[in-house]
């Protein structure tokens, strides 16, 4: 079983602004300087990897 400990360190930062902290995308976009949109993309991609590796 996989942990979000197996995640990237960037997958990791999204993940605990988004989930942990209650970021908006507005803000963790503002935080990581990158576009609102680019930043929920990575957040869902982030939460796919973690999906994928805890359910393997």
């Amino acid at each position: 079983m996989g942990s979000f400990e197996d995640l990237s360190p960037e997958d990791r930062k999204i993940l605990v602004l988004k989930i942990v902290k209650g970021l908006s995308w507005k803000s963790i976009a503002d935080r990581l300087d990158i576009r609102h949109d680019a930043a929920r993309k990575r957040g869902e991609r982030a939460l796919k990897r973690l999906r994928e590796r805890f359910f393997q």
